[in-house]
């Protein structure tokens, strides 16, 4: 068994805002998961996906799996899930974190990138 390469990236939200900055994964990984911070606002969390860094950013969805065909939702960490870490699909090399609402303090996002 050989080493396994794992990377971790940082982007902070600012007090009062509702989202980040991109990150950039820099390539394909194998398992990505972000580390969500103890928040202390009330919100649900939706990560925001792009190829390439001028793109136009768009949140990750689901399938409804009660739903009928073609049905989607925004993927969503529901308000309440703090201080967790959570996988999420490697889709994108670039990344962003959108709050529902404003937060009443800075929030720092990790994303643990590990082969």
């Amino acid at each position: 068994m050989g080493i396994r390469q794992y990377k971790v990236l940082t982007v902070t939200l600012a007090s009062s805002a509702t989202l980040t900055s991109f990150i950039d994964i820099g390539r394909s990984w194998r398992h990505v998961a972000m580390e969500l911070p103890t928040m202390n606002t009330a919100t649900a969390v939706y990560i925001h996906g792009s190829p390439t860094s001028g793109g136009t950013f768009t949140r990750f969805g689901e399938v409804l799996a009660t739903a009928a065909a073609n049905q989607f939702q925004d993927f969503a960490i529901a308000t309440g899930t703090s201080g967790r870490i959570l996988p999420i699909e490697p889709m994108c090399q670039f990344l962003k974190f959108e709050t529902k609402t404003a937060v009443t303090h800075a929030l720092t996002f990790s994303v643990i990138c590990r082969d």
